[in-house]
C-alpha cells in the first residue's frame, strides 16, 4: 500500500489541509492518507503558543474527514502521549502497516523548518518526503538525508490555522475556510472565541 501521513496540529483544521491532503493522495496515487492529529506539538510548546486541547482537535478532524474518501483521523500521537515527533508518528503508522510505502505529507511552511526536527533523520529513514505547495511558491526543500518531492498546485487555497483563530475570534464568517462539519463543535466549545 501508499500511505500517506499528514500529522499537524490542526488548531483548527481548515479547507487548505484538506486540499493539501487531497492533492498529494491524487498526484501519488496513494491508497489513503491519515491525519495524525499532534498530542504536544513540541515546537508550539517550547514557544509558548496556546492550542486547544488533543482531544479536541482530534474530534474536529474526524468530524471534517468523516465523508471524504480515503482520509483519516489518526490518534496514534495522542495514543503515545508526550511530545510528538514525526519519527515516533512515521514508527508507528510502519507498524500499522508493515511493508507499505510511507510518504509524510507537509505544506511548503513546514518544509523550511524540517531541519529543525528532532530525530528528523530517523524519520527519513522510513518515509519519503512530500512538500506540497502552490505553483510558484518559493520553497526551500529540505537536506539531501531526505527523499523528497515538491507537489504544485495552483488550486490550493491561501489559509492558515492563525488566520482561522483570528476570524473566529473576532466573529467573522469563517465558512468559507474550515469545513462545515466543525462549525458546530467550534461553537459548543467556544473554541477560539476569546476575542468576541
Amino acid at each position: 500500500m501508499k500511505i500517506g501521513i499528514f500529522g499537524g496540529t490542526f488548531d483548527p483544521i481548515h479547507k487548505g489541509h484538506i486540499a493539501c491532503a487531497l492533492s498529494a493522495k491524487e498526484s501519488l496515487g496513494l491508497d489513503l492518507v491519515y491525519f495524525v492529529v499532534a498530542h504536544d506539538p513540541w515546537q508550539k510548546s517550547v514557544a509558548g503558543k496556546k492550542i486547544a486541547p488533543a482531544e479536541l482537535r482530534y474530534l474536529m478532524v474526524e468530524a471534517a474527514l468523516e465523508n471524504l474518501e480515503g482520509l483519516f483521523p489518526s490518534h496514534v500521537d495522542i495514543d503515545r502521549g508526550g511530545p510528538s515527533y514525526s519519527a515516533d508518528t512515521v514508527a508507528a503508522i510502519s507498524h500499522l502497516h508493515p511493508g507499505s510505502d510511507l510518504y509524510l505529507i507537509v505544506g511548503s511552511d513546514v518544509a523550511k523548518d524540517i531541519g529543525t526536527w528532532h530525530r528528523g533523520e530517523e524519520a527519513s529513514k522510513n518515509a519519503k518526503l512530500v512538500v506540497v505547495a502552490r505553483k510558484g511558491t518559493k520553497v526551500l526543500m529540505p537536506g539531501p538525508i531526505w527523499d523528497s518531492l515538491l507537489i504544485e498546485d495552483d488550486s490550493l487555497p491561501e489559509i492558515s490555522s492563525t488566520e482561522c483563530r483570528y476570524i473566529i475570534g473576532s466573529g467573522g464568517n469563517i465558512s468559507e475556510i474550515v469545513p462545515e462539519e466543525i462549525i458546530p463543535i467550534l461553537e459548543e466549545n467556544s473554541v477560539y472565541y476569546d476575542n468576541r
